[in-house]
């Protein structure tokens, strides 16, 4: 497995975020903030970095919305994803559902990703849909099971998020165990319970060394992203963060 870190936590320019990364991950996840910022990334700049990359689809892209327009705009934007995975020479993008509107809200899923999986399929870049909680409409891996299953698509995969599964009352650990065969990227972060704090994975609820252990154990060879706050001392933390993981991570 390879260990990341994803811009989500920074803010101002996201080349300058990634190079930061860079120095200290080998994998830097590009979190895409918003549908406008799609088209004001610098490609040019994070291509110059000597990393690999994973993009996060921007969370507006609401892939259950019961307005025809916003769900063509939110198909348009998930597939830009795809393509800008594609020009940084990433083979994944993560991204969510959506809010769970009631009746046709998981047909509606379905529906958008069939026609977002042709465009992955045709690129070579994995669909990694996110556990969510609250409002969110899958909240299991179990769930995403059922997406994957509907969709038919090999290029269709679940992300595990760790601390989301808390917000959810969900034990991540057994959660990857019993359905580690879907999980093709990990967004590693923990809090306790009450409120998605994106704290670091060794304190909080989270038994990373329990963690590693179920990853190393099944083989687990793709992309672990840390996902948290940075601070106002960025490259000061995440030197930290490096040193901290090392110590799970060997």
């Amino acid at each position: 497995m390879r260990l990341g870190f994803s811009t989500w936590g920074f803010e101002g320019d996201l080349v300058e975020a990634a190079s930061i990364i860079s120095k200290y991950f080998p994998v830097v996840e590009v979190f895409v903030r918003s549908l406008s910022h799609l088209n004001k990334i610098d490609v040019y700049g994070l291509k110059k970095l000597s990393v690999s990359y994973s993009v996060h689809a921007p969370e507006q892209a609401s892939l259950t919305l019961p307005d025809e327009d916003g769900l063509k705009k939110s198909i348009k934007a998930l597939q830009a994803s795809i393509e800008l995975a594609y020009v940084l020479d990433s083979d994944i993008v993560v991204f969510h559902s959506g809010r769970n509107y009631g009746e046709g809200s998981f047909e509606r899923l379905v529906y958008a990703l069939k026609k977002c999986c042709s465009t992955a399929e045709s690129y070579g870049v994995y669909l990694c849909l996110e556990n969510g909680w609250g409002r969110g409409l899958v909240h299991t891996l179990e769930q995403i099971r059922r997406v994957l299953d509907e969709v038919g698509s090999d290029y269709l995969k679940a992300t595990l998020d760790t601390g989301h599964c808390f917000i959810a009352g969900i034990d991540p650990l057994k959660e990857y165990e019993n359905n580690y065969d879907i999980v093709f990227e990990i967004h590693l972060h923990s809090n306790y319970g009450n409120s998605d704090d994106h704290l670091l994975p060794h304190v909080g609820l989270l038994d990373l060394e329990g963690l590693v252990d179920i990853l190393q154990g099944k083989m687990f060879n793709r992309y672990v992203v840390l996902e948290v706050k940075t601070g106002k001392n960025p490259e000061e933390f995440i030197a930290y963060a490096k040193e901290e993981l090392e110590r799970y991570f060997v």
